[in-house]
């Protein structure tokens, strides 16, 4: 650096040679009790809505719907299932249980929620209309498995409620047993 001679100089202000750096320093403010209190409240109100939401989803499914007068295996006799029965209530049994365990995720729920929706529609659009249509038993079984089972596990994409393909045929159980799909 090379020599600077300042001498007599009247200086309101910065005066320098060279570089003046200066570092702005701001001090947050400390939030008050009310304002750290307000956004509590509005978070847990933003998760309670979603919880609500993903509860009601799941409720839909789990009721039966106001004009169930038949039972599962009413039902599948009906269908001409009766072999299927044991099977269908051991499976919507073990179902049921697992949707109560899941159901204190709400990300969870609305898994579920998805996976029993698209098991419903794929159905409704798929199956029930070859049983209407007096197709065989294994017709049935096969489009049940190939246009409603598989889409419906490819669905879930990574699948970390680890559903398995039996665990989706115990929903359809589940959903017939809850008078949301039919066998007959």
């Amino acid at each position: 650096m090379t020599g600077v001679s300042q001498t007599n100089n009247h200086v309101v202000g910065d005066q320098a040679a060279r570089d003046i750096n200066k570092a702005l320093l701001v001090l947050p403010l400390s939030p008050t009790a009310i304002a750290e209190l307000n956004d509590q409240y509005l978070a847990e109100t933003a998760e309670q809505r979603n919880l609500d939401q993903c509860i009601d989803e799941l409720n839909h499914f789990r009721f039966s719907l106001p004009y169930a007068q038949k039972d599962l295996s009413t039902k599948l006799v009906e269908g001409s299932r009766q072999l299927e029965i044991e099977e269908a209530l051991f499976l919507k049994e073990k179902i049921t249980k697992r949707i109560l365990v899941l159901s204190k995720s709400p990300a969870a729920q609305l898994i579920l929620s998805f996976a029993l929706g698209k098991l419903k529609q794929s159905y409704l659009h798929k199956v029930f209309p070859q049983i209407q249509a007096g197709a065989s038993h294994a017709l049935v079984n096969q489009t049940l498995y190939d246009e409603v089972l598989v889409p419906v596990s490819q669905f879930l994409e990574m699948n970390p409620l680890n559903l398995s393909e039996e665990d989706l045929k115990a929903m359809v159980y589940f959903l017939a047993g809850n008078c949301h799909i039919s066998w007959s």
